[in-house]
């Protein structure tokens, strides 16, 4: 009997110790998605950023203020659903995707169908 009640227990541990339900919603994969984050006040754009996501590597355009202050940047990522890491050469980023929306530091991307 302590037998069959320890392995419900465990049971129930293993079942409530699954992947979170956000974690279902990311994509297996990012190669080929485009990400964009806009951000905007009374109507007009102040803060533009775009990642495209190859097979290993990615690409990000990004403004603040207008488009003449455009910055460029390049490196590798992983991606390990729901988590995405960004590796530049001098440092890296890490964010987490939930469906259509991917959140890195304090900017919140939208896939862009």
């Amino acid at each position: 009997m302590k037998k069959c009640l320890l392995l419900a227990a465990i049971a129930g541990c293993l079942a409530f110790a699954g992947c979170d339900k956000d974690d279902l919603d990311a994509p297996d994969s990012l190669a080929g998605t485009v990400w964009e984050n806009i951000e905007q006040e009374d109507g007009v754009t102040v803060c533009y950023d775009i990642i495209g996501f190859k097979e290993s590597t990615f690409a990000w355009t990004g403004w603040e203020g207008n488009m003449s202050n455009a910055q460029f940047s390049t490196g590798k990522y992983t991606y390990n659903p729901p988590v995405v890491v960004l590796i530049e050469k001098y440092g890296s980023s890490e964010g987490r995707v939930n469906g259509k929306t991917m959140i890195i530091g304090e900017k919140k991307y939208t896939l862009k169908e």
